[in-house]
């Protein structure tokens, strides 16, 4: 039933958002112990591997009955979705575990850039937001709205990097400029998926 199918695929970008929110929460409270958020974020990481490994069994079973064009078209869809899905579960994992090293090895960096991954993370919630929406009331999301938003998050990482590559010439930050940059690289990659996740809905391939 693509009924229960898509209960299911919401479940999994809810879990992968909050997986999102919780490494925003571990990064920007360094001072707090977060020990219990961070093990419960690792936890999650595996609920979403499997929610995802069933859908797709699911979806492939599908497949294998004679569909009609727009249900067979929406299966396919659905497939490609739940992929980018699983992949954004996958960074916000290493996310958590970045934010923890950061946190363990009390790795400080400037304010600044914790404002700057506020705002960054702020980009990526809208996007999750976009299509979020979209996949709970089946209709299809806003692609020029997606790219602007994907155009947005691209801009923010090249110049973020850019400073923190000219801070990292102080070698007493290297190793939390090190930290941000692959931070900054994986929010990127999860504002790619999430792109592919509304070209997916949209039927763009």
């Amino acid at each position: 039933n693509l009924a229960l199918v898509e209960a299911e695929i919401n479940r999994l970008a809810a879990i992968s958002r909050y997986m999102f929110e919780g490494f925003v929460e571990v990064f920007e409270s360094p001072e707090e112990d977060k020990g219990h958020l961070i093990k419960e974020l690792i936890e999650l990481e595996e609920k979403c591997d499997e929610l995802a490994f069933d859908v797709t069994q699911t979806l492939i079973h599908c497949t294998t009955e004679s569909l009609a064009g727009e249900r067979a078209l929406r299966v396919t869809s659905l497939l490609r979705v739940t992929g980018e899905l699983e992949d954004i579960g996958d960074c916000c994992h290493r996310l958590v575990q970045l934010a923890h090293r950061k946190y363990r090895k009390n790795r400080t960096l400037p304010e600044e850039t914790k404002r700057e991954i506020k705002v960054f993370s702020e980009q990526i919630l809208d996007f999750m937001e976009l299509y979020q929406t979209h996949l709970k009331d089946g209709s299809i999301p806003d692609i020029q709205k997606a790219e602007a938003i994907e155009d947005r998050i691209d801009a923010s990482r090249k110049s973020l990097r850019k400073a923190a590559v000219k801070r990292m010439q102080d070698k007493e930050n290297l190793k939390a400029e090190m930290i941000y940059v692959d931070i900054l690289n994986e929010m990127e990659s999860i504002g790619n998926d999430a792109l592919n996740v509304v070209q997916a809905l949209n039927h763009v391939v």
